[in-house]
């Protein structure tokens, strides 16, 4: 959300269309040009506020920018004829939502109140005015008088901008919202503005416009193969590495269809290594940043009813943790820890009653299919009754030890990288070392090897072609280095005694 200032008096917006900036760099660039050199901000006693209640870095691909600025203009102008006269201690605020389809809904605030007929008389004029439909999402904004920063909290109560109201539903402790809410606003909203980004690309952008038309011609409320849409698909690929460093136009497109199919386990493993690099400054950047706290709101709400699962079987109410696990997974059945503690009281109801053992292992070979289904990345393993599947389960203890040093970040990304390869997780391990070669500025040239290998992996052969060397060698040289450091590691030894 931003907010600009204005004085009052006419304002017009006459702009020509600059393509690849934020909406807020067009309306400034209009008030400069309307009052630098002309008289200072500071003259007036009352003061216009407009503020920008989305994110205004998509408006390239939600609005016609020229005619939405020039709508805008006119009804600033309006405002400001209406309300010419009224002292600095009358504070109004007009909130205006424009949508894809029908007039934008429009709502007015006073305090003090307004005369009901000119209350009426301002709506009825806003009524008449045209406001170009959005492209894809709905576009608010609001225009305050006399409100300081254009903070409408300390004197209108009853109102709540969209970002606002959006945490506080997710802050009301539902579990089925959060989830089905997260999941809707990254099909509806996240993905067809994606897609839009990336059929913007030029001609020669070939992997960045075949995810974009992939992204549209896609049901994403339907059940997909991920990894056919994603990780064996070539286009997907290339879009990543066709995108400037910092901007995760492409690789979003990955995290938010995991979101879209109710995977957050693996989108949140995805996203923040994403945050990590991605630019500030990129159109991207704050849906990414919307994400994190969505999922972050999410979890608080999810870990708490685990918690009340794992709460009652330390008491040995085994069947009551069972109902309450059951009953979060009736809403995610992509939660990894549900289904991981689902299996943990299950497996130890069934040991107080004598049906399985201690050297048993039937059970969690079974439950690790669904656990790392969700999460391939998950933390935990149970059991090890072989020296691969002890190297695994160290691995996968490895994975908390990282990220615990600013400084070391991207050495952590690249040793991230080499686990998820030894557990075969080939399309997040291709991802992670793709930013470990670029952010390393090409210095890292193992990182690119197995990037490529890991494509080879996947089943995306083509790719390689693009780089100079002896792939072949190159590949066999990777696995000799992962056997070896599998060798040596100490919990493999133990096994080969």
């Amino acid at each position: 959300m931003g907010f600009l200032f204005y004085p009052k008096g006419s304002l017009t917006f006459n702009l020509k269309k600059l393509l690849m900036k934020p909406l807020r760099y067009y309306i400034l660039l209009s008030v400069s040009l309307l009052f630098f050199g002309s008289r200072s901000l500071a003259q007036e006693e009352s003061q216009f506020s407009l503020i920008l209640l989305a994110n205004d870095h998509i408006a390239e691909v939600n609005i016609e920018q020229d005619r939405y600025i020039a709508q805008l203009g006119s009804l600033m102008d309006f405002m400001a004829q209406e309300f010419e006269a009224v002292s600095k201690d009358q504070k109004i605020a007009l909130h205006l939502i424009s949508h894809k389809e029908g007039k934008p809904t429009v709502n007015l605030y006073a305090f003090p109140a307004l005369d009901p007929k000119k209350q009426e008389s301002v709506l009825a004029s806003i009524d008449q005015m045209t406001f170009d439909n959005t492209k894809i999402v709905d576009f608010p904004i609001a225009v305050t008088l006399n409100i300081e920063n254009g903070d409408v909290s300390g004197t209108f109560k009853n109102i709540q901008y969209p970002e606002e109201l959006r945490k506080e539903a997710y802050a009301s402790g539902d579990l089925a919202y959060a989830y089905e809410t997260t999941k809707q606003w990254a099909i509806t909203e996240v993905l067809p503005v994606l897609s839009a980004f990336q059929r913007k690309a030029e001609e020669q952008f070939k992997g960045v416009i075949n995810t974009g038309e992939l992204l549209r011609n896609t049901d994403f409320a339907s059940v997909q193969d991920h990894q056919k849409l994603f990780g064996s698909n070539s286009d997907y690929w290339r879009g990543v590495m066709e995108m400037n460093i910092g901007n995760e136009l492409v690789s979003a497109s990955n995290i938010f269809a995991l979101v879209a199919e109710g995977k957050f386990a693996i989108a949140l493993d995805y996203l923040q290594i994403s945050l990590f690099f991605a630019d500030q400054k990129s159109n991207i950047t704050p849906y990414l940043q919307e994400l994190y706290w969505r999922l972050d709101s999410y979890n608080k709400i999810s870990n708490k009813e685990i918690n009340l699962g794992i709460a009652e079987h330390d008491k040995e109410n085994f069947q009551e943790a069972i109902n309450i696990y059951n009953r979060i997974l009736k809403i995610n059945p992509h939660s990894a820890w549900a289904n991981y503690e689902l299996y943990f009281t299950q497996n130890a109801m069934e040991l107080k009653n004598g049906t399985t053992t201690m050297d048993d292992h039937n059970n969690w070979n079974k439950a690790k299919v669904i656990v790392y289904g969700c999460d391939p990345l998950y933390g935990i393993q149970v059991s090890a009754t072989n020296a691969d599947e002890a190297y695994t389960m160290i691995r996968r203890q490895e994975i908390h030890e990282l990220f615990q040093i600013k400084s070391q970040k991207l050495a952590d990304v690249y040793k991230y990288a080499d686990i998820a390869l030894d557990l075969s997780v080939y399309d997040f391990a291709a991802q992670l070392y793709w930013y470990s070669f670029t952010f390393s500025k090409g210095e890292n040239e193992m990182a690119l090897t197995k990037f490529l290998y890991c494509l080879e992996k996947l089943g995306v052969t083509d790719l390689k072609e693009n780089f100079k060397g002896n792939h072949e060698k190159e590949f066999k040289a990777v696995e000799k280095e992962r056997q070896k450091a599998k060798e040596e590691n100490f919990m493999y030894k133990s096994f080969k005694k």
